[in-house]
């Protein structure tokens, strides 16, 4: 039985409940295991435990997952954020594993195809991403040059890049 004085303090609550937990629910017969004690039935299978080796591993299931297709431009939107990923995965249904736990923000999600591993999609940095120089449509990158012509920008050739790209990864020396 609790009295007021056991409510006093969490502390104080706690210690009751586990008491209780040990002592009485745990040895009394439950109608819902075939009439046996908890403790009983958890020892009679507790050889049947496997216990996890490989942490990594174990971490990778307890993520969460939600189901998302990957846009044409090879991102995906999840919880506010940008993420970019392959162009491989443009237009696929996808799995999107996350750690909710992650203090610091989901910088990186895990993409699946049921239990398959495909690769990862990382937070889109819209501030670098607005910086990064642009391919033409002749493939030749171009900065802004001064204006001219009634505001008209006039456009100077810089370095060229392989490929007309918007990517951040890429952009940042990412995979």
């Amino acid at each position: 039985m609790i009295k007021r004085e056991d409510l006093e303090s969490i502390e104080s609550l706690n210690e009751k409940f586990g008491v209780w937990l040990l002592e009485d629910y745990q040895k009394r017969p439950h109608s819902g295991i075939a009439g046996e004690a908890p403790i009983d039935f958890f020892l009679k299978q507790a050889d049947k435990i496997v216990l996890p080796t490989d942490l990594a591993e174990f971490n990778r299931k307890l993520l969460l997952s939600v189901k998302r297709t990957v846009k044409k431009d090879a991102t995906i939107s999840f919880d506010n954020g940008l993420y970019e990923t392959e162009m491989v995965f443009a237009g696929e249904r996808l799995d999107v594993k996350y750690d909710p736990d992650n203090k610091s923000g989901i910088q990186e999600l895990h993409l699946y195809s049921g239990d398959q591993p495909l690769g990862v999609a990382r937070l889109v940095n819209f501030n670098d991403n607005a910086k990064r120089k642009r391919a033409g449509s002749d493939g030749v990158a171009r900065k802004p040059g001064p204006r001219h012509d009634g505001g008209a920008v006039h456009e100077e050739p810089v370095e060229k890049q392989k490929e007309n790209t918007i990517s951040y990864s890429d952009a940042m020396g990412g995979d």
